[in-house]
């Protein structure tokens, strides 16, 4: 259940006036890793430390422990500690494990060469197994954005229509992070389809997800 709350907000529990309940949910996070086996459990407990030293601690026992979201945490953690050839390597043990912000952020990677080169046949495979396994509004567009650039129109409608149709389960989310021109890249294809093919390519005007990683 944890690893799957949308709406956990670890700003609360970090909030000095909270310190009692954060200090309660600790307790417990901690009885579900080591008494209970749960290592998941630790990836909470690293968003709730705000020494970095314990926080890398935690990550790196729930990425050992074979938890997806904690070798995808744990990679990004380390990314971003600029560690990029190891944390990648996390981050692709959980994709390898089925984590879909993994999936996607493999795919992400190569498609902008965010820590790898760029290489849009493996972007390709792990955006199509990411919408495969969880129809991933983001990996759905991109995944279009990349048969507009190759000049496939068609193949990128079929995938902006299935990202039209689960931008509902994640409207405030895409508004939140300022995507909201991404909703227009199905508007834009169909259009783009109108005109003779020779035309098309030069009229195109289509919004990936960003690169940068949350």
């Amino acid at each position: 259940a944890i690893e799957n709350l949308r709406d956990y907000d670890n700003d609360w529990f970090l909030d000095e006036k909270n310190k009692e309940v954060r200090e309660h949910l600790l307790s417990d996070l901690l009885s579900l890793a080591e008494e209970h086996h749960y290592v998941g459990a630790y990836t909470l407990i690293a968003s709730l430390m705000s020494n970095l030293i314990e926080r890398d601690k935690y990550m790196q026992k729930a990425a050992e422990g074979n938890s997806s979201a904690g070798m995808v945490t744990y990679g990004q953690f380390l990314c971003s500690s600029h560690h990029t050839s190891e944390g990648f390597q996390w981050i692709q043990k959980g994709a390898e494990a089925g984590h879909e912000m993994g999936m996607f952020m493999i795919g992400l990677s190569f498609h902008f060469g965010t820590f790898t080169s760029v290489d849009y046949t493996q972007a390709v495979e792990w955006y199509r197994l990411t919408i495969e396994k969880y129809n991933n509004y983001y990996a759905a567009i991109n995944l279009g954005v990349l048969y507009a650039d190759a000049g496939c129109f068609h193949s990128a409608k079929k995938y902006f229509l299935l990202a039209d149709s689960v931008k509902n389960d994640i409207i405030e989310e895409i508004r939140n992070f300022g995507l909201e021109d991404t909703l227009k890249n199905l508007c834009t294809c169909i259009q783009l389809l109108e005109f003779p093919y020779s035309e098309r390519r030069r009229r195109t005007v289509i919004q990936s997800h960003s690169s940068e990683l949350d």
